[in-house]
């Protein structure tokens, strides 16, 4: 929930003279280079605030790149050895403007930062801001996810600090922003919060409809809206969380891919009627839609980066999911062809026939091409991917319309969004 590629991105920081905040948010691994220095001192990829010599202690509010409920943290302090933070805490809250005041303006100086594109080395808040900001955090309430906890020096055996939440309510609560607080001063390199999406189909698309006003067409596999990877065949080289992100792959690690299988035939032929490689090989992920839909009404599968490794062809079915209540589902859990949810039923039908693909291209399949549900099952919460023999794709996206059920069914629709 952190990662900046995402959306995730810091609107305050008391202090940022050796290194800015916004490196906490960085996806790659820290790097660090012995001779690299600047006018204030040694170059540190992370976030670093000067000695301190006068009352208080250093902290940074960070914007989450979707409401969630958080899990657990961890907290790295890659080459921060002799000028680590010695103790840190993490607060959470919940700020109710988190979806249209997108530029946190409740936080005094967040637009001039995000219009800069992030803070400035060498530079640190006057004791006016400081004050401004804290007033402006004390109007919400802040919860306590990590209380303050010692930290170890940033060598490769004790760089990595994982803190679990462990109170129940906490666990369940979807939070916006986070406050990491630094006791009194240091640095650490990175902070990654991982959770789940919070998303509230209610509140964030019925509510702001008007009376004569279509429901919207929305891309449903993403995270932004809840979609969740939960199972696949293999993931050598990449995972399907990875296929819900927003936007275009970053690069080839930035989708599923799947190791080759090593019992393929020696030569590869096609079949005579279909055109395409002749194999009952494949591997299959199964990804979790943020709610449930009538139809899927455009499908996306796109293999950017995927030039020399993408699937021969695809098949995808859709399903709706039976007693959700019933089946605790770990994300991505399953690695083998016998994949049991539990009392999970999911009765699937075939959304797109195998069809073949190519080389680094978004493919867009529309409803014209795209089979309906069956009559007993006229919803879909869940999709499989089937990628022949195996391969790599980027992104998956599935536009469709959430589905406002009553009764039965919203029991159903609230059990998917948990």
């Amino acid at each position: 929930l952190t990662d900046e590629h995402l959306g995730a991105r810091v609107i305050f920081a008391t202090d940022e003279f050796f290194a800015v905040a916004d490196n906490l948010l960085k996806r790659q691994a820290p790097d660090y280079d012995p001779n690299a220095y600047c006018p204030q001192g040694k170059v540190m990829d992370g976030w670093e605030s000067r000695r301190r010599r006068h009352p208080g202690y250093d902290w940074t509010v960070i914007r989450l790149a979707y409401r969630g409920t958080i899990a657990g943290i961890e907290v790295d302090t890659a080459y921060f050895t002799g000028n680590y933070a010695p103790q840190i805490s993490i607060q959470a809250a919940s700020i109710p403007s988190y979806r249209t005041d997108e530029h946190d303006e409740w936080m005094p100086g967040s637009f001039d930062r995000f219009e800069r594109g992030g803070g400035i080395r060498g530079s640190k808040a006057n004791v006016d801001l400081v004050a401004q900001a804290q007033a402006a955090c004390d109007q919400h309430t802040w919860h306590t996810l990590v209380p303050q906890s010692p930290l170890q020096p940033g060598y490769p055996e004790s760089r990595l600090h994982y803190f679990a939440v462990v109170d129940p309510a906490l666990k369940k609560l979807p939070v916006t922003h986070i406050r990491l607080n630094y006791f009194p001063d240091g640095g650490v390199a990175r902070l990654k919060v991982y959770g789940a999406v919070s998303v509230n189909f209610e509140r964030d698309v019925f509510e702001t409809l008007k009376p004569s006003e279509p429901v919207p067409l929305l891309d449903l596999a993403s995270m932004a809206w809840g979609g969740r990877g939960l199972a696949c065949s293999n993931k050598h080289f990449g995972v399907p969380r990875n296929l819900l992100k927003p936007g275009r792959g970053l690069d080839m690690g930035d989708g599923w891919e799947t190791a080759r299988h090593m019992d393929r035939p020696s030569i590869i032929q096609t079949h005579p009627e279909t055109g395409l490689v002749d194999t009952d090989l494949s591997d299959w992920c199964i990804l979790q839609l943020g709610t449930i839909t009538a139809q899927g009404e455009q499908l996306e599968i796109d293999t950017c980066h995927f030039k020399g490794n993408y699937p021969e062809s695809i098949l995808v079915e859709a399903g709706c999911a039976r007693n959700l209540t019933q089946a605790p589902i770990h994300d991505e859990a399953q690695d083998h062809d016998d994949v049991k949810f539990d009392d999970l039923t999911i009765q699937w039908f075939p959304l797109l026939n195998r069809t073949k693909l190519g080389p680094d291209k978004n493919f867009v399949f529309t409803s014209e091409v795209l089979n309906p549900p069956f009559v007993d099952a006229p919803y879909i919460s869940h999709i499989r991917i089937f990628i022949f023999p195996d391969g790599g794709i980027s992104r998956v996206r599935v536009h469709g319309r959430p589905k406002r059920m009553e009764g039965a069914m919203k029991r159903v629709l609230s059990d998917l969004q948990v």
